[in-house]
């Protein structure tokens, strides 16, 4: 696949360390703002700007500009971001879409990937959708995955984990989940799943029971699953990446799902290296 380069010139905004300003100088002293107030959205989805830990950025106010993080804002875009330390040059890399044997991002592009409301709100737009993010997809053996989705706080009250339903072309879920819309053009979906950061734990159990599940949405069937139990992992443990594969022949949309079997846990579950094959 050919990769088609954006080479953009840094520029630097020291907001800490202050520096005398000359010529021959690269780094300059300035005065910014961070506006709270600001909201960004993409592709009409509200979104915030997060780094590589998945920790929110502010937006800055320089000269009545608004400067946004580039990886968070070029990873929404499906760009990957490269830095290149011998010419200080941030590299920005963009795939051809390939729809034939697609990626997660290819049909990110194509507005196919889409973060599904919890309940009757949205706030599982915040805390499940896709990352590029190496914090995220890299193995232990310090291999990065391709990109997949990511999602966070699989807690709920409701046991139906498989309630879908549509409202004003919206879906509506009980459990934090991402859809793929595959339009029935795919046979096989191949992915790798780990789960991570777990900062709350049902006080009745040892381990977490955090599992992902891979849900036909209009045929109500589940296609895939993966239990993380058996790992037997505590609070802040996580496990390594897991090969997961499944059948989607036929079927027209997916959804990933986080769930726990006691509704009191709450981690992360990545599904990196989504791809899927004709």
């Amino acid at each position: 696949m050919q990769k088609k380069r954006i080479i953009l010139s840094v520029v630097v905004l020291c907001f800490v360390f202050t520096i005398g300003v000359n010529a021959e100088q690269i780094m300059q002293h300035v005065q910014a703002t961070i506006n709270k107030e600001i909201n960004i959205t993409f592709d009409g989805e509200s979104i915030k700007p997060k780094n590589q830990n998945n920790e929110e950025v502010p937006i800055l106010i320089y000269n009545n500009s608004s400067y946004l993080p580039v990886r968070s804002v070029a990873n929404l875009a499906g760009l990957e971001v490269n830095w290149n330390n011998d010419t200080k040059t941030i590299e920005l890399v963009k795939d051809t879409v390939n729809m034939d044997n697609p990626s997660i991002l290819d049909l990110a592009k194509k507005n196919l990937v889409k973060a599904n409301f919890y309940g009757d709100i949205q706030s599982t737009k915040s805390v499940s959708g896709v990352t590029n993010s190496s914090t995220d997809l890299t193995m232990q053996d310090g291999t990065k995955l391709g990109a997949g989705i990511a999602i966070d706080a699989n807690s709920t009250e409701n046991d139906n984990i498989f309630d879908f339903r549509e409202y004003d072309k919206e879906i509506y879920a009980r459990f934090n989940s991402t859809t793929v819309i595959l339009n029935e053009n795919y046979s096989k979906l191949m992915c790798f799943v780990k789960v991570k950061d777990i900062t709350d734990i049902a006080a009745t159990k040892d381990y977490i029971s955090t599992h992902i599940s891979i849900y036909d949405i209009d045929n109500e069937v589940l296609i895939g699953f993966y239990d993380f139990t058996s790992h037997k992992l505590g609070l802040g443990e996580e496990s390594e990446f897991i090969p997961l594969e499944c059948d989607v022949k036929g079927v027209n949309r997916i959804a990933f799902i986080s769930s726990d079997y006691m509704n009191f846990e709450e981690s992360r579950v990545i599904i990196g290296d989504i791809k899927f094959e004709k």
